[in-house]
């Protein structure tokens, strides 16, 4: 005599779930507890999934109870075997599953003039320390490259934490070793597939943040020391693939050297990062090759940086000085422009000093050097931005006051006082 559980759910529950949603659940379940569990369609046609470990009780059925190993479990929510019984029912078909003893299945119920479904079992049954589920009559594809399994052939890396690279044709995005969507990234296709672990997802098992997926990409990259593999990276990365959009940002690099050698190889031994048009005028006279930070993707652009600098700090090497001044043929209409805005103003309130475009230490936005005023060039792209340093720079210059005191903001109110008196009255 068998005996029986049926399930206050209708058979239309989950409309939208099929023959992937079935293997997904039944094979994320199997992968829980055997890292080399089996899924295939055999010559009977009957979809097969095969795993060994703990077998499955008929406690795992019922609903808020899960025993999956650790917190690597691909199973996230605990009701997935359940759904995917209730979906079979809704398409006619009977999974038999033989597990610690057990012959557990499927059948159609009616509850309330609802139909729903029920699981039914036997005892008795030879344990063979293996979980086996059959669907006789399977219709549907087995999905078997949805899943990674120990030694797959298309796992190019894996980091330790398990996080992987693919090699792909069509590239895919896997979590916990199961497939989940295809590898794009802000509509973007990406050159490798990745296999994830840090992903939130929602019932469906689909991805619900982009963002994070980018973040884990980058995290995973960056433990990456293959020098082949990095160069292939970045060069993914400069023709505009998905890994364009990773993100490495506080991420430290399992080895910068080679990082930046990949880096290197691609973009020229010469490359530095773009900070400012200005900038980068000067520092490609000088030499440098200029990559920008939308060339390599604003989230990868602070790595860049700090593996080989940025076109500000190559021009200050080459000068062997941390402030180097641009003379104003070299800088751009809009910056040369603001730049005689600020001397203008220095005329109104007699201010003999002379007004200059510099390079700075990064951190700084000015300064005042021997009675003359110093504005950082990328601050020289805002107006009111160049105006609030000048004002600040020119009281330390007039008045010879110390940041952060009373009498520096004394003085600024001072130099700002005289010019707004200077259009007052004039």
């Amino acid at each position: 005599m068998s005996n029986e559980i049926i399930y206050p759910m209708t058979l239309s529950y989950v409309k939208e779930w099929g023959a992937w949603e079935i293997v997904r659940e039944l094979m994320t379940n199997a992968l829980d507890v055997d890292e080399n569990a089996t899924v295939k369609i055999n010559d009977k046609g009957a979809l097969v999934v095969r795993s060994k470990g703990q077998p499955l009780g008929i406690h795992h059925l019922l609903f808020g109870v899960s025993e999956k190993p650790g917190t690597d479990a691909i199973g996230q929510f605990g009701e997935g075997m359940k759904l995917a019984l209730l979906v079979l029912t809704r398409l006619g078909l009977t999974a038999h599953v033989y597990s610690g003893g057990q012959h557990i299945w499927n059948e159609p119920a009616e509850m309330a003039g609802q139909q729903v479904f029920k699981i039914a079992w036997r005892d008795g049954f030879r344990d063979t320390g293996e979980t086996v589920i059959g669907i006789p009559d399977w219709d549907g594809e087995a999905f078997e490259d949805r899943f990674l399994c120990e030694g797959d052939s298309r796992i190019a890396y894996t980091d330790q934490f398990g996080r992987s690279i693919l090699e792909q044709d069509v590239p895919d995005i896997f979590v916990k070793r199961v497939w989940v969507q295809k590898a794009t990234g802000y509509g973007n296709h990406y050159a490798f597939g990745y296999d994830l672990r840090g992903v939130e997802m929602n019932r469906d098992r689909r991805a619900v943040d982009n963002w994070r997926v980018n973040l884990e990409i980058g995290r995973l990259w960056a433990t990456v020391t293959d020098a082949e593999l990095l160069e292939r990276f970045w060069q993914a990365v400069k023709n505009g693939a998905g890994e364009h959009s990773c993100n490495m940002q506080g991420v430290q690099i399992a080895d910068p050297a080679k990082m930046k050698s990949a880096f290197q190889s691609v973009f020229g031994r010469d490359a530095v990062l773009g900070t400012n048009p200005d900038a980068t005028r000067e520092a490609t006279y000088r030499g440098a090759l200029v990559v920008s930070s939308s060339t390599v993707g604003h989230d990868l652009a602070s790595i860049v940086s700090q593996l080989v600098g940025t076109d500000t700090e190559h021009i200050q090497q080459l000068e062997g000085a941390s402030r180097v001044l641009v003379p104003d043929r070299k800088l751009s209409e809009h910056s040369l422009g603001v730049l005689r805005i600020l001397r203008r103003l220095a005329t109104r309130i007699s201010f003999t000093g002379k007004i200059q475009a510099y390079i700075l230490p990064e951190g700084e936005a000015g300064g005042s050097y021997r009675g003359d005023v110093c504005i950082s060039l990328p601050k020289l792209s805002t107006l009111q931005t160049a105006i609030e340093i000048w004002l600040h720079e020119t009281a330390h210059a007039e008045y010879e006051t110390a940041d952060s005191t009373s009498k520096h903001v004394d003085a600024v109110a001072a130099v700002a006082a005289r010019l707004i008196v200077s259009y007052a009255t004039r």
